[in-house]
């Protein structure tokens, strides 16, 4: 192997594993501003990952998005059905489907809860003025808390309402 080749190798191999290792840090609170610098990085690559699942401090909370349309007739909310909507309370995912990732994605990314409401607005024009996008929480209990997961208690966050096109 050419030598050039072998510097320029080794350069990306050691950049490649300190992005990763900061990546780590940045989701354990070590290095809070390290996803400025390796998410861009990630993203470009296809490696972004959800590290915190496997940092000391896992998340403590399911989330999943609602959603609700408001009827051009009457004024009324009807409720507006997602793919996958509230997550299975036993935790069991029997096929695993994009748009699974897509609606967790949109909990935390304005972007993506935009083209959820032009989906729904244009899928069923005119009936929608508007849509209502909930963002609902289940904090997870401590160990040993008697219960089903279905008597966890469970908040509701209004995000925010998108008026259709033409309304």
């Amino acid at each position: 192997m050419h030598p050039a080749l072998k510097v320029a190798w080794s350069v990306f191999l050691v950049g490649h594993l300190t992005m990763m290792c900061l990546s780590v840090l940045g989701s354990i609170d070590i290095a809070k501003d390290a996803s400025k610098l390796t998410d861009p990085y990630q993203w470009t690559f296809g490696l972004h990952q959800n590290w915190p699942m496997f940092a000391p401090n896992p998340r403590l909370e399911t989330a999943w998005l609602e959603m609700e349309g408001k009827l051009a007739s009457d004024g009324s909310y009807v409720p507006l059905v997602l793919p996958h909507g509230m997550p299975d309370p036993h935790g069991s995912i029997v096929l695993y489907d994009r748009s699974g990732k897509l609606e967790r994605n949109a909990i935390t990314r304005k972007h993506l809860r935009a083209a959820f409401v032009r989906w729904f607005c244009a899928k069923t024009e005119p009936e929608l003025q508007a849509v209502r996008i909930w963002r609902i929480r289940q904090p997870t209990p401590k160990p040993g808390t008697p219960g089903p997961r279905e008597s966890w208690p469970v908040h509701r966050d209004e995000l925010e309402e998108w008026r259709c096109r033409g309304h």
